[in-house]
């Protein structure tokens, strides 16, 4: 941001993480998405918010789903892929139990050095998520909208 100061007059964002950054940038946000919902309602909601008239300006990853980015009218939306999604797969002694997928290019990345054993539990956050596991491997549990409350329940479950 130091290089690319926002100009925006409304600022929307999806996640936490983002929102924590712009906060502490002293930026002000005017929506978030709610993490209880998943991407494709908070697409229908976020174009709901803006109405018919604004322009919205997407920054993306080279391997955006685009998921919020579809529900808005294409006369309203500007894309700018402005970074590049790498698969850097961590290096692990003993196979997991569990693993959560948080993306389809974690599991990617995960698979370019791993195989899943038979008896690892897995869980999708998403829909996006959940079908890239499905094309290799079962799919043990699946957290559409991933809450705090959601994630600690279904822990419990297992």
């Amino acid at each position: 941001m130091a290089h690319y100061p926002i100009k925006a007059k409304k600022i929307a964002v999806y996640g936490e993480g983002t929102k924590a950054e712009l906060t502490k940038a002293h930026l002000n946000i005017d929506f978030r998405g709610k993490m209880d919902q998943s991407s494709s309602q908070i697409g229908r909601n976020f174009a709901k918010h803006i109405g018919t008239v604004a322009t919205v300006l997407f920054p993306l990853s080279d391997r955006s789903l685009k998921t919020i980015y579809h529900e808005i009218p294409s006369q309203q939306r500007i894309e700018i892929n402005t970074y590049q999604t790498k698969l850097t797969p961590s290096k692990f002694h003993t196979p997991p139990s569990i693993i959560l997928f948080t993306s389809p290019s974690n599991f990617e990345s995960y698979t370019s050095l791993y195989q899943i054993e038979d008896k690892t539990q897995l869980i999708a956050i998403g829909k996006s998520t959940e079908q890239e596991i499905a094309k290799k491997y079962r799919v043990d549990f699946v957290l559409e909208a991933p809450t705090s409350e959601a994630f600690t329940a279904l822990l419990e479950q297992i």
